[in-house]
C-alpha cells in the first residue's frame, strides 16, 4: 500500500518543499527590498535635509547680501545727494571757484568766476589760468602752484587780477592741493573773492582819517581823545602839548584824571559814565597843567569809536 502511494505522494512532496523554499526565498527578496526601500528612503530624507539646510544658508547669505547692496545703494545715494549738494554750492557761489592742474591749466571754472572775471567756463576750461594775471604779476601763479605741488596751501593772498576786458580786480586768494585717494597732489583748487570794493573803502578810510588827523593836530585848540573805560589818553594834538606842557610821552602814559584837580575827580568819574551818545553840551571844567596852575575851560565832547574802543574827544 506504501509503495503505491509514494508515486503519487513524493511530486506532492517536491513541490511543498520547492514552493517552501521559493516562499522563503521570496520573503528574502522581499526583506531586502524593504531594506533597500528604507535605506534609499534614509538616504532621500538626509539628502533633503542637507539640502534644505543648503537652501536656508543660501537663503540667509542672499538676504545679507541683499542687505548689504541695499545698504551700499543708499550710501551712494547719500554721497551722491551730499556731492550734488557740494557742486550745487560750489557752482553758485558768489565767490570764483576754479580747478586747474598743477600746471596752471583750468579744468573747472564755476558762476562765480564767470561773475568775478568775465569770461565763460568755455573760454577757460583748457586755457593757462595765467590769462587773468597782468604783466607786472606772470610769475605769480607758477610760485603759488610750486607751492601746492609740495603739499602746501595758500590762505587769502591779495593780489591783482584782470577781467575779460581788461579791468583790474583786487582779489583775496585761498589756494589748496587736491589729492588722489593715494594722497597725492594732482590738481589745486582755488577761491578767488573780489576785494576791490573793499580795498576802495580801505583807502577812502585812509584818506578820510589823514585828513581828519591833519585837522585834528593843525587844530589851535587843544584836544585829545581818551578811553571811556579806563580814562587812558589815547592821542593829543600839539596844541594841547604847548598849552598843557606835557610831552606826548607824557600824555600818553596819563589818564585825563590826571589834568584833574584831586576834588573834581569824584565829579569827572559821575560825568563821564553818564554820558550821552552824540555831541555833548558845553561845559565848565577845571583843568591843571604841568606846572600844577589850574584853568578854567570850555570842554565840548564826543563819543566816537576810536579802532575797537569806544572813546571821547
Amino acid at each position: 500500500m506504501t509503495a503505491v502511494v509514494l508515486p503519487f505522494t513524493v511530486p506532492q512532496i517536491f513541490a511543498l518543499v520547492h514552493e517552501a523554499r521559493t516562499s522563503k526565498e521570496h520573503k528574502r527578496l522581499l526583506e531586502k527590498a524593504l531594506a533597500e526601500r528604507n535605506a534609499a528612503q534614509d538616504k532621500l530624507r538626509k539628502t533633503n535635509e542637507t539640502l534644505e539646510q543648503r537652501v536656508h544658508a543660501r537663503t540667509t547669505e542672499l538676504a545679507e547680501a541683499n542687505h548689504a547692496l541695499q545698504a551700499e545703494i543708499e550710501r551712494r545715494e547719500r554721497i551722491e545727494e551730499k556731492l550734488a549738494e557740494l557742486a550745487s554750492i560750489v557752482e553758485f557761489s558768489d565767490d570764483a571757484i576754479i580747478g586747474k592742474s598743477l600746471n596752471g591749466i583750468v579744468r573747472n571754472w564755476n558762476s562765480g568766476a564767470e561773475r568775478i572775471y568775465g569770461y565763460t567756463a568755455a573760454d577757460m576750461v583748457g586755457k593757462p589760468i595765467s590769462i587773468l594775471a597782468p604783466a607786472d604779476r606772470a610769475d605769480e601763479m607758477p610760485e603759488i602752484l610750486a607751492r601746492i605741488a609740495n603739499g602746501e596751501s595758500v590762505h587769502h593772498y591779495e593780489t591783482v587780477r584782470v577781467t575779460k576786458d581788461r579791468q583790474s580786480l583786487d582779489v583775496s586768494l585761498t589756494v589748496s592741493p587736491i589729492r588722489n585717494s593715494q594722497t597725492e597732489v594732482i590738481a589745486a583748487s582755488a577761491i578767488g573773492r573780489d576785494i576791490t570794493g573793499r580795498k576802495q573803502a580801505e583807502a577812502a578810510l585812509l584818506k578820510s582819517e589823514a585828513q581828519y588827523r591833519l585837522l585834528f593836530d593843525s587844530s589851535p585848540v587843544p584836544m585829545w581823545v581818551f578811553d571811556r573805560e579806563t580814562l587812558a589818553f589815547l592821542g593829543v594834538n600839539e596844541a594841547a602839548i604847548r598849552h598843557y606842557g606835557f610831552s606826548q610821552q607824557e600824555f600818553m602814559a596819563m589818564t585825563i584824571l590826571e589834568i584833574r584837580p584831586e576834588e573834581d575827580i569824584a565829579a569827572i568819574l559821575e560825568h563821564v559814565s553818564h554820558l550821552e551818545p552824540g555831541l555833548q553840551p558845553i561845559e565848565i571844567w577845571r583843568h591843571k597843567k604841568k606846572d600844577g596852575s589850574i584853568l578854567e575851560v570850555e570842554i565840548t565832547s564826543y563819543n566816537l569809536q576810536f579802532g575797537e574802543k569806544e572813546t571821547l574827544s
